[in-house]
């Protein structure tokens, strides 16, 4: 559609006549750049997406320091002998959860049957 476009815009713009070697000049330039403009868009969007990823990397790396956080050598109350083990990871007392927006909520989740026909209630976590 677009060398038609350009070919009526000629003939109606230009006084001299649009000639062969003219039109297939035009048709085979078209040719060329239709494989680049296919992929415009898609290149447009991986560039928004790279640098969307680019903010978010800059923005956690200009974070301050958590030393507070971080204990060099055993942990203070360590008890056992793995828990005094340096550059280990200690956890008590800890709760972990992820609260999925779209998941259905756990009243209205529907409940399963085992091979014994016994109801299985939903897990949570």
């Amino acid at each position: 559609i677009q060398p038609i476009l350009v070919f009526l815009t000629y003939i109606h713009i230009q006084d001299e006549p649009l000639t062969a070697a003219k039109a297939f000049t035009t048709v085979a330039l078209f040719n060329i750049m239709r494989f680049p403009f296919a992929f415009l868009p898609m290149g447009f969007l991986q560039f928004i997406q790279s640098r969307i990823s680019i903010i978010r990397l800059a923005n956690y790396l200009d974070l301050p320091e958590l030393k507070d956080s971080v204990v060099n050598g055993t942990h203070p109350e360590a008890e056992s002998d793995e828990e005094k083990e340096v550059g280990s990871i200690v956890m008590k007392n800890c709760a972990f959860g992820w609260r999925d927006p779209d998941a259905v909520n756990e009243s209205d989740a529907p409940k399963k049957n085992d091979q014994e026909g016994e109801t299985i209630e939903p897990a949570s976590i």
